[in-house]
């Protein structure tokens, strides 16, 4: 161990994009050290397994709901259609909710997200309902961000 608390490992890639411009750079091999990648080098064929390495996708517009507006008829009808409908939606607990909403784009291969808050979501102030949601983004692992309106 060097960097950090978490041992250092590899993990071999029969192709790597490393970036939005660069093209797809076969047989690459990845270190990792205290979490955070310190290398990208060239791999051997045979220890190359087949994946495809590229950075994490970015959820630019998340409203961290643990429920989503498809659940009441809204996907892919026009807002003023459903809005009136997140009044029904029950007051949750703002870190489960955070959780949930933040799991489901880190399983989809999501690293950083963008919160729009128009309204707090629990059962407490905006502040302290943005410190949970921040709990939340840490213990998925994802970076997040804040929109208030």
């Amino acid at each position: 161990m060097t960097g950090g608390s978490e041992p250092m490992r590899t993990i071999d890639c029969a192709h790597l994009l490393a970036g939005p411009t660069g093209p797809a750079l076969p047989l690459r091999r990845i270190v990792i050290d205290g979490g955070s990648v310190a290398a990208v080098e060239a791999a051997s064929g045979a220890a190359a397994h087949a994946l495809f390495a590229m950075p994490a996708l970015v959820n630019a517009h998340d409203h961290g709901r643990a429920v989503r507006s498809s659940s009441i008829g809204g996907g892919g009808k026009p807002l003023e259609s459903w809005l009136h409908y997140l009044a029904l939606f029950p007051s949750v607990d703002p870190y489960l909710a955070a959780v949930v909403a933040l799991s489901r784009s880190a399983l989809g291969g999501v690293g950083a997200v963008m919160m729009h808050y128009t309204r707090a979501q629990g059962f407490t102030d905006l502040p302290t309902e943005a410190a949970e949601v921040a709990r939340a983004a840490r213990d998925v692992g994802v970076r997040v961000g804040f929109a208030v309106s």
